[in-house]
């Protein structure tokens, strides 16, 4: 196993552990999560598992009985949380990202990580995959909510295709794509804050850029899933929608890959590779005739 990622990973769930925000906090979090993750739960099984149709959500006046309040603030604590969790995630993920970056040189063991047998690419598939890791839980909540919310958004819209069905296999490759979305873009997170720390030169390009991906792959992501459910519930045929599912999980793949070369080059650039050794600037030749030492004469002995 990579030495980095095992490293990475208890620094990173060490700070994790030492740092967490106070109780009240947590509590506070704890109580926007745990409605909204139940609903997600709720959804997910009455509409994607069991094929129901859910009730007209009540607001404000139209609430009539406890179930509905309970109904409303799941509701509208999924669709909040959705995006206040995933920010608080990404800026997270791009933190510890940083920071893995950042103590290697602080303390001044960039250096000794030069020295060991670890290439670039190994740094940095180190340092990426022990952020994702450390931060797997948060990552699962983030797929939670998406996963609630699809099948919330599926139900509001399905009444508008005439004779549209919504089946169990629809819903299952349905939360694989969101599974897959959501890891390969935190990965893009975590790519793009590594690479803008390894060469400090970078980061007035760097930023920008991974703030216009996280754009483009969070917007792009979302209106795939929508071409994907118009797909899915306005053709019989399941094949159209499964195929246009695959291309953006490709072309998000592509932004990985590319966003990973990025990061090795930066690496490579921060001296994580160690240099090969020059070839001699010339090559041993035999010796010539003229270039073969000359016998000393011997010194003349004194007579007796």
């Amino acid at each position: 196993m990579n030495p980095i990622y095992r490293a990475e990973v208890r620094h990173q769930d060490y700070v994790l552990r030492t740092n967490r925000s106070p109780t009240l906090w947590i509590v506070v979090a704890l109580v926007l999560l745990v409605p909204a993750l139940i609903a997600s739960g709720a959804f997910t099984v009455l509409v994607g598992v069991l094929g129901a149709r859910l009730p007209p959500i009540p607001l404000f006046s139209d609430i009539d009985s406890m179930s509905e309040v309970f109904y409303t603030v799941g509701a509208v604590s999924l669709i909040t949380m959705n995006l206040a969790h995933y920010l608080v995630v990404a800026l997270v993920s791009s933190g510890l990202a940083v920071m893995s970056v950042q103590r290697e040189q602080r303390n001044r063991t960039w250096d000794i990580l030069v020295l060991t047998q670890q290439n670039a690419r190994a740094i940095a598939l180190g340092k990426v995959a022990a952020s994702l890791w450390v931060l797997r839980r948060d990552t699962a909540i983030v797929t939670i909510l998406r996963v609630g919310l699809l099948m919330l958004a599926v139900d509001l819209i399905r009444d508008l295709y005439v004779g549209s069905q919504f089946t169990p296999f629809d819903a299952l490759f349905l939360t694989l794509w969101v599974v897959l979305w959501t890891v390969m873009d935190t990965v893009l997170s975590v790519a793009a804050a590594i690479a803008s720390t390894l060469i400090p030169q970078w980061r007035p390009v760097m930023l920008p850029v991974a703030l216009a991906v996280r754009g483009i792959t969070l917007f792009g992501g979302v209106f795939w899933l929508a071409g994907m459910i118009n797909r899915m519930l306005s053709a019989p045929d399941r094949l159209g929608f499964i195929v246009y599912g695959l291309i953006g999980l490709m072309i998000l793949a592509g932004f990985v890959l590319v966003a990973m070369r990025v990061v090795e080059i930066a690496a490579r650039l921060a001296h994580a590779s160690p240099y090969r050794a020059p070839r001699p600037a010339f090559r041993n030749r035999p010796p010539s005739a003229d270039s073969e030492p000359r016998a000393i004469p011997p010194l003349p002995q004194g007579e007796g």
